[in-house]
């Protein structure tokens, strides 16, 4: 009798019971009572520890701290980093700098270190060095490196070098790569004065400033007069600790007390060209951005071609000396061997093309044709 007909069916009939009507009707409603009864468990133990959220917060930031100093102490001993001595004046030495991010990445020993030595309140210390150096040579790498060291040693860590003496800065300032704002109307040379002007408002005599390539967004004469403009501001007003680095050669010609001039050695030996990575004093006359361009794949009748109309402008400008110099060079280059080594060699060239290849966008047809010049290349063909 406690049966009941649900349905009449051919070769049978379906029954139910109320208690199987309930054990549905339980079925049905579980996801929603789930999620209620989660709700209700957490805003009772999110009540039940409304009394002790001081507490989590001191926690959470000692485990933090703990986290950070664990941190530091760890890379200090891998890395074999040092104490930085931190002073109340305007000093900043440091002895066989280096980078610590890019000397992670290279084979053990191969970093080459680095001296920087300013001062921003002693009158017989330049306060501002004028980097030059060829294309490649080192120098955005010398002047993170620098600024990294100070960060490190503000924040308590170990800094990596043999030794570093620096005085407490306010504020640093970075000038340094290529960005634009196109969604904002703004070029990458205006995104790159927009950040020069606020170094030029907010900087102060306490301040460390790293300025890269200034003014090469716009014409020559334009971004020369810029960044000669830039750096006697900050030489003559600001009078900051600046690690400016250019390829406006024009630059050295400045003269100041507080002024002194680095750059990137190179060696030049039978026709090669061998970058150094090392600062020294001095000013360097050539970019060797031809070359750069060769590493990066450009085809050789470009490199020809370019090197030919770099010896016009250089004739056309009066600089006979270095003009006869290419000629003399280029002559000694046609009575050498056909695969005579080059600055790079076609390993080398390859290997930076394979590095840069964007797999996401190249067709199977440009990968066969590219994998066909390389190996024409290899052969010596």
């Amino acid at each position: 009798s406690h049966f009941i007909m649900r349905r009449v069916l051919v070769n049978g009939d379906r029954y139910t019971t109320e208690r199987l009507q309930k054990l549905e009707q339980d079925l049905n409603e579980a996801s929603t009572k789930i999620l209620e009864l989660e709700r209700d468990l957490y805003l009772e133990i999110r009540d039940s520890l409304k009394k002790y959220v001081s507490y989590l917060h001191q926690i959470s930031q000692e485990v933090a701290n703990t986290d950070a100093i664990c941190s530091y102490a760890q890379a200090a001993i891998q890395h074999k980093w040092v104490c930085p001595e931190i002073t109340d004046d305007g000093i900043f030495e440091i002895k066989n700098g280096r980078h610590p991010v890019v000397e992670k990445h290279l084979p053990t020993g191969e970093f080459v270190p680095n001296d920087s030595f300013l001062s921003s309140d002693d009158d017989e210390i330049p306060s501002f060095a004028l980097i030059t150096g060829p294309n490649m040579a080192g120098k955005s790498t010398y002047l993170r490196q620098n600024a990294l060291i100070a960060l490190l040693a503000q924040t308590g860590s170990f800094v990596p070098a043999d030794s570093a003496k620096l005085g407490i800065v306010d504020r640093i300032f970075c000038r340094v790569g290529a960005s634009d704002n196109l969604a904002k109307g703004e070029s990458t040379f205006l995104v790159e004065m927009t950040e020069t002007a606020n170094i030029l408002h907010a900087a102060t005599n306490r301040s460390l400033v790293i300025m890269d390539e200034v003014g090469r967004g716009t014409s020559t004469e334009d971004g020369l007069a810029i960044a000669k403009a830039v750096s006697e501001y900050l030489l003559d007003t600001v009078k900051c600790k600046t690690f400016f680095a250019t390829h406006y050669h024009e630059l050295s010609r400045l003269k100041h007390t507080s002024l002194k001039f680095l750059c990137m050695d190179v060696l030049e030996q039978n026709g090669r060209v061998v970058f150094l990575r090392k600062i020294k004093e001095g000013v360097t006359e050539n970019s060797y951005g031809i070359h750069v361009a060769k590493l990066a794949g450009i085809p050789p009748e470009v490199i020809d071609r370019a090197n030919k109309i770099l010896c016009d402008i250089q004739a056309a400008n009066g600089d006979k000396n270095v003009f006869e110099e290419k000629k003399i060079i280029q002559k000694e280059k046609e009575n050498i061997e056909t695969h005579s080594p080059g600055l790079f060699s076609d390993e080398e060239i390859i290997i930076s093309e394979i590095l840069s290849v964007d797999l996401n966008n190249i067709t199977p047809m440009n990968a066969l044709q590219t994998i066909s010049r390389w190996k024409k290349t290899l052969l010596g063909q």
